[in-house]
């Protein structure tokens, strides 16, 4: 994956994982469909739809979907067996190896990441291409009250880090990180292939 860089320099780099560092939204994708139709929905979850949910909060995709299928799907449970068909696939999981290339030459830099996905499904992607080590903090939807676009996460990470969030550059595939990058002032780089930046 392509990215560009922006001019200035940051002292600090908050990295989405999946879709940004890990190549995981394909497997995603099979593991939402598998546990919507386990859930009784009959509307095509395509991967439109499913990327334009990019940085949503599982719980949160659930409750959009209910509100634009008018469904009643249990937000928990459909999590439940996303969570667990998405670790059935992990052993399939590659990186996005331009961003770890990117990532690995930063060390000594201070680093985090910010996920709006489960702790676990997270941390075992980044497990898995042997990165976990790299990254501090590592924040989850569990670890704040609202999720991307807020820019709560974004700026949790900076405080944790003990970095201005002015001087931090946000890593991101979805359009609803990249929204809530700005809206914490930082910088930007989307993983998307647009070479689009900030700055």
């Amino acid at each position: 994956m392509l990215f560009q860089l922006p001019k200035r320099k940051y002292s600090a780099l908050i990295f989405d994982c999946d879709g940004t560092l890990v190549d995981s939204m394909p497997l995603h994708h099979r593991a939402w469909c598998q546990a919507l139709r386990a859930h009784g929905a009959e509307f095509e979850f395509s991967w439109s739809l499913f990327t334009s949910r990019a940085g949503m909060g599982v719980l949160e995709t659930v409750e959009a979907l209910n509100a634009q299928f008018g469904l009643s799907m249990d937000p928990h449970a459909v999590a439940r067996d996303h969570s667990e068909g998405y670790a059935r696939l992990l052993p399939e999981l590659q990186p996005i190896l331009s961003v770890v290339e990117f990532a690995r030459g930063q060390r000594g830099t201070a680093m985090s990441v910010a996920s709006g996905g489960d702790r676990e499904v997270v941390e075992g992607a980044l497990r898995v291409c042997g990165i976990d080590t790299w990254f501090q903090p590592v924040l989850c939807r569990q670890d704040v009250e609202r999720g991307k676009p807020d820019p709560e996460m974004f700026l949790k990470c900076a405080e944790l880090m003990g970095v201005p969030p002015e001087q931090c550059l946000v890593f991101e595939d979805g359009e609803l990180g990249l929204v809530a990058a700005r809206a914490a002032g930082m910088g930007w780089v989307a993983i998307d292939g647009s070479l689009r930046c900030s700055d």
